[in-house]
């Protein structure tokens, strides 16, 4: 009997321990599956940059990255989708891109130039963006990337990022770099070539004016991005007057004209206007003279019209009197066309307002519906000017071919205040036209 109760409590306990070690050993699989388990504070700091974490996988310093080129590039197309193209208007944008592995900015590039919904800006300043990233980290592999981009427009962006890591870290080489493998080739050498010559610039001024003179004397087209980069690091890194000396001593004339009113006009636009101007009579030549005077009264008008229109007035010689009022307000008509007529209205009629009042003239018949002003600015010009008559019948003929009944045209003609003869002419041009329709 004792054997048999014995028996059956060790059959008991038995089973109690097999039952035991089942549970122990489920408990000990599903802590091992949580020790391997991406941690939850990953998977909150993944979902704020992409909502959904599968594409991501952690590494040994459980930083997050993508992983998965084709949900990146799925991801990068939902973002534009959903808002604007621009890195600096779409912020979630801005922040994809700020999380881009390396390794993946080649897809990524690939991407950007199958995009033909992405302008050129846009994409643009995100290979840029990119560039600058992967340059950083390995200089030579973003460059040959960059420069092997299919669209040259979008790869100027990102070579020229890449470039400007390189001339940060040796500024003779990276220009030597651009001006063998680069200069020439107009769709890549804009950013490139600024940001090379302005760090050239700024590390050795001589070397650097020297260098843009010959690149200009020995190859064709615009050189607007050099010129005024190369502007822009001399400024940096000497003074006005020493920049001024260097500028004024190069040969070529056009290297040098190019130059003068780049470096008048940078230094004009960061400083007041008229301590730029001191500067004018330290160069030797005329035409480079009226180049910086130039120079300075668009930069001058740009920001402030009416003061840059008022001191070119007082210019003493009457061709560049002419041609800084024009080009002031040519500036002025675009910001304040009243305003600017009315300084107009202020001086009397005079040659070296002509241009200006062209200007105008044609500014008013585009906007449409004001003829009638045009034809009074059209009187206007000055006595001397072979443009009156040309300048009068032009704004008739225009406002007629807008719409306008010849019996309007005619009324504004006898109410206006020219001679007998010049009116016969006028309603003889305006009963020709009506015939001729």
């Amino acid at each position: 009997m004792m054997k048999s109760i014995l028996t059956r409590a060790l059959i008991v306990l038995a089973w109690l321990g097999s039952l035991y070690l089942s549970f122990h050993l489920a408990g000990w699989k599903n802590s091992e599956k949580e020790k391997t388990a991406v941690p939850s504070t990953i998977v909150e700091v993944t979902a704020e940059i992409l909502p959904d974490p599968d594409p991501y996988i952690v590494k040994e310093d459980d930083e997050p990255i993508l992983s998965d080129p084709e949900y990146l590039i799925r991801y990068f197309r939902d973002l534009q989708t959903e808002g604007s193209s621009s890195i600096y208007e779409n912020p979630e944008l801005f922040r994809f891109i700020s999380t881009v592995p390396i390794e993946l900015i080649p897809h990524l590039a690939d991407e950007i130039m199958r995009q033909r919904w992405v302008s050129h800006i846009d994409g643009g300043q995100i290979l840029s963006y990119l560039y600058l990233r992967w340059a950083e980290i390995d200089l030579n592999a973003a460059i040959q990337s960059a420069y092997q981009l299919p669209i040259k427009e979008q790869a100027d962006w990102a070579i020229g990022s890449a470039m400007g890591i390189y001339s940060k870290q040796d500024p003779v080489g990276a220009f030597e770099y651009y001006k063998q493998y680069l200069h020439g080739k107009a769709a890549m050498s804009n950013h490139a070539g600024g940001s090379v010559i302005k760090a050239l610039a700024k590390f050795d001024p001589e070397r650097a004016a020297l260098e843009v003179e010959a690149l200009i004397t020995e190859s064709e087209g615009s050189h607007g991005w050099l010129t005024n980069d190369f502007a822009r690091g001399l400024l940096e890194t000497t003074t006005m007057r020493r920049a001024t000396e260097l500028v004024a001593a190069l040969e070529n004339s056009e290297a040098r004209q190019m130059l003068v009113r780049s470096l008048f006009h940078n230094h004009a636009w960061r400083n007041d206007p008229s301590f730029t101007a001191d500067f004018i009579q330290q160069l030797p030549q005329a035409k480079d003279r009226e180049k910086a005077t130039l120079a300075v009264v668009n930069a001058w008008s740009s920001r402030f019209p009416e003061a840059g229109a008022s001191w070119a007035f007082n210019l003493e010689d009457p061709e560049l009197r002419s041609k800084g009022i024009e080009y002031a307000m040519r500036r002025w008509y675009s910001s304040d066309v009243s305003a600017a007529a009315e300084w107009l209205n202020q001086h009397p009629s005079q040659k070296a307002l002509d241009p200006a009042i062209e200007d105008l003239i044609q500014f008013t018949m585009q906007r449409g519906k004001e003829a009638e002003s045009a034809f009074s600015w059209a009187l206007s010009l000055s006595d001397e000017s072979s443009l009156r008559k040309h300048d009068t019948e032009w704004t008739l003929k225009e406002w007629l071919s807008q719409g306008a009944e010849p019996d309007e045209a005619l009324s504004l003609i006898e109410a206006s205040s020219v001679s007998t003869k010049e009116k016969k002419a006028l309603r003889r041009l305006v009963e020709d036209i009506s015939v001729g329709e």
